[in-house]
């Protein structure tokens, strides 16, 4: 479940569409399921907004698959950490580093039976805290965390645990996977290179400092 600027719409939409019910069904048939951000936030027991934050209901209730509860403050979570995990996913180990950033508003209280996902710190200092959330059966994840997926050392790690726990033999990569903040870096080069190649640069160059508008 991807991350929403409108949970509590949106967690009322799947109500009303039937995907709720149908997302319930796949977990319990032994699915599995990776909520991050407000999807996280859907996974849950509640989601409570008394001050009308972002709706006019007080409170809705959730998916009820992860035992946590989310309450809205108007204090929005706008950070960019580091991370790294050791830990048993699909019952399989998966370990590597990662990078992400937090782009949310609420605070999320977890109950028993849960183990945390990942630990991660601020970028420019070690203060290494608890993220994320596994349940019990391991089948059912849960972070605050966008672009965990684009550090190639958890994102094999990751997929790797993904075709073990299902029983099929991943197919050998041909060369490794680079990085997706390296592969954004090579096509904004490329981008650059078509530019300097096709648009007549010393002709722009006069018209952005001047403050007269183009012809």
């Amino acid at each position: 479940l991807p991350g929403t600027k409108a949970t509590m719409a949106d967690l009322g939409y799947l109500k009303t569409k039937g995907f709720a019910s149908k997302i319930k069904e796949y977990v319990q048939s032994g699915g599995k399921v990776l909520g991050i951000c407000g999807g996280f936030q859907m996974l849950g027991e509640r989601i409570e907004d008394p001050e009308g934050i972002e709706s006019g209901s007080p409170f809705e209730t959730g998916l009820s698959i992860l035992p946590v509860r989310t309450r809205f403050f108007r204090e929005k979570a706008l950070r960019r950490v580091k991370g790294r995990i050791q830990n048993e996913i699909f019952s399989c180990w998966v370990q590597g580093t990662l990078s992400g950033y937090e782009i949310h508003m609420g605070q999320t209280e977890f109950g028993r039976g849960v183990r945390s996902l990942f630990e991660i710190s601020p970028l420019e200092r070690e203060e290494w805290k608890p993220e994320g959330i596994i349940d019990a059966s391991g089948r059912v994840l849960g972070t605050y965390l966008h672009g965990l997926f684009d550090d190639a050392s958890f994102r094999r790690s990751f997929l790797d645990a993904l075709w073990r726990s299902s029983g099929k033999k991943r197919p050998v990569a041909r060369e490794p996977v680079p990085s997706i903040a390296l592969v954004k870096e090579r096509n904004y080069d490329r981008l650059a290179d078509l530019l300097r190649t096709h648009l007549n640069l010393s002709f722009l160059d006069p018209c952005l400092k001047s403050s007269s508008p183009l012809a």
